[in-house]
């Protein structure tokens, strides 16, 4: 295939729903990827709603969040936050730290509860694709204003 031009991250979905297949591995980059040429936009370009969200997680994502400067995909292709702080999640793993940052509205899926949130990467569920699809989304965001560890479990 001589690939197709995509605008935002997004429109990857185009590229799975034509049958494209390819392991992307990590933090989907600008590049190629299927045969398709990808183009990324910062997050909070012109209109885009941001949401500030939060995450426990180790010091060594957090490291590599901050060196991809773009979520990073969690198991199953989800990566779980929150909006409103520290205490909607207990169940993080002692040494996880809690970091906040803001991405675009449009990206988030909803969680299991209230405030909970969840970002998908290339190999989330169809299912979960789609949805995110639909309302205009992105995978794996790009994000802004990463904070330092506010808390530590």
């Amino acid at each position: 295939a001589d690939g197709y031009k995509l605008p935002i991250m997004g429109n990857l979905f185009t590229a799975i729903n034509r049958g494209y297949h390819g392991d992307i591995g990590g933090a989907v980059k600008p590049g190629i990827y299927f045969g398709i040429d990808v183009v990324t936009i910062p997050a909070g370009g012109e209109g885009t709603t941001l949401t500030k969200v939060g995450r426990w997680m180790s010091e060594s994502e957090y490291l590599a969040m901050k060196n991809e400067e773009r979520v990073i995909e969690g198991a199953g292709g989800q990566t779980f936050v929150t909006e409103g702080g520290p205490h909607l999640y207990t169940g993080a793993s002692p040494g996880s730290i809690y970091v906040e940052f803001e991405v675009p509205t449009n990206s988030l899926l909803k969680g299991g509860k209230e405030g909970w949130f969840k970002m998908i990467g290339p190999n989330a569920e169809k299912s979960q694709l789609f949805m995110l699809q639909k309302q205009g989304g992105e995978l794996l965001p790009k994000y802004n204003n990463l904070s330092k560890a506010l808390k530590v479990k």
